[in-house]
């Protein structure tokens, strides 16, 4: 039986957060899920992470639910490192493709759920990647290495045979090593690629001339036409050096402007970075599609029940886009449980510890970008538990315990 498993703990000074609309990448948790499991089984075999915040300390926790253990890509054996090696090079294929689709989408909600599903796919390192059942696990997702000129696009480059290294992400996965931030805007690069341009013009030019000397350099010798001067004669017994050095000192040049235009990209991946315009989040974001409720999810106003030994079971209620106060009706019996209430991965209601009898919550919804999504957490540290609860729907008493 599948159960939830802590995978990896962050802490606020190990990650950058990625922002869209003014939110973390992580709060569009639900929204990613619901349309991962829309999508090909191709991406179905990459697990990202739940993220759950601790309001306290700020630090972010990342569960899996599995019937098996969780292990470190790093730790596994070369075997199984390719298998996992295959799967996510299969599914960045696809969020290549279907990033670019919705980025060419005329519909608002589409081309920021393709902005989500790009920066979903950017970690700090390779020790953000972990394995369970031969699947990929993501942890740290939608964020990056602390530091001013953080690493992009780790397992792109990891995972796929062909990347580019500089330039801004233009709708067409994979994600580039050097790119804007998701919240951020590109200052237009202008003069910097006319001067790239020329250069490139030149080397051609340097290119052909070389050709030309070493041409005439084959026949007999090299002549200047216009005042018919033979600078070198290689049909004579007296041979001259000087042609030869030309042809040297011309590819020598010809090597230095390649070296120049080698730092002229380094500059250019420097500049994009440091020319960042932020953008103040709008007061009325355009709402992600709302998703529809998946199989295991349950309208509010129903109950649970469960009774057996110890552990942690988690249920999904929907909300619905009505604001107000939810009340959580709750009955342990037998032995104490804990209940927690989770929406956008914060506890928004808790018992605090395990507790015994009848008693109640609640906590005041106030829907954000459509999340409707209520996940009921129970934690059972003693064998022989029952228990059971009711979740209201907003602006409602919940029931009785039944």
């Amino acid at each position: 039986m599948a159960q939830t498993v802590l995978a990896r703990k962050t802490s606020a000074n190990e990650v950058d957060e990625i922002g869209l609309r003014g939110q973390p990448v992580r709060t569009y948790w639900s929204q990613v899920r619901q349309h991962l499991r829309e999508a090909p089984e191709v991406i179905q075999d990459v697990i990202l992470a739940e993220p759950v915040l601790d309001r306290d300390s700020g630090d972010v926790e990342w569960y899996v639910q599995t019937d098996s253990e969780v292990v470190r890509y790093a730790e596994l054996d070369d075997a199984g490192k390719r298998r996992v090696a295959g799967r996510m090079s299969s599914a960045l294929q696809w969020v290549q493709e279907e990033s670019s689709r919705l980025a060419a989408s005329e519909d608002a909600n589409d081309r920021l759920l393709g902005e989500v599903l790009t920066a979903a796919f950017e970690v700090p390192s390779l020790d953000e990647l972990y394995a369970t059942n031969e699947r990929p696990v993501i942890t740290s997702w939608g964020s990056l290495a602390p530091g001013p000129r953080p690493e992009r696009g780790v397992l792109v480059r990891t995972f796929l045979s062909k990347a580019p290294t500089i330039g801004r992400f233009d709708g067409s996965f994979p994600v580039p090593s050097v790119q804007p931030r998701a919240s951020a805007h590109t200052v237009p690069r202008g003069p910097i690629s006319r001067d790239k341009g020329f250069l490139a013009m030149l080397v051609g030019g340097l290119s052909l001339a070389a050709a030309a000397l070493f041409a005439l350099y084959s026949s007999c010798g090299l002549r200047v036409p216009l005042l018919d001067i033979v600078i070198f004669d290689r049909c004579s017994t007296s041979l001259s050096s000087e042609p030869l050095d030309s042809l040297q000192a011309l590819l020598e040049e010809e090597r230095a402007l390649r070296d120049q235009i080698t730092g002229v990209n380094t500059e250019l991946a420097e500049l994009e970075t440091e020319c960042r315009v932020d953008v103040i989040a709008p007061t009325q974001p355009s709402p992600v599609p709302t998703p529809t409720p998946a199989p295991e999810s349950v309208a509010c106003g129903g109950q649970a029940t469960k009774s057996g030994g110890q552990g942690r079971e988690r249920y999904t209620f929907m909300l619905g886009s009505e604001p107000g106060t939810v009340q959580i009706r709750y009955c342990m019996q037998n032995k104490p449980d804990q209940l927690n209430a989770r929406y956008q991965g914060e506890i928004v209601a808790t018992t605090g510890e395990a507790v015994k009898g009848t008693n109640s919550l609640s906590f005041d919804y106030q829907p954000i970008n459509d999340d409707h999504e209520l996940i009921i957490e129970m934690i059972a540290k003693q064998s022989g538990t029952s228990w059971e609860f009711v979740v209201s729907c907003p602006g409602q008493i919940a029931q009785q315990c039944k």
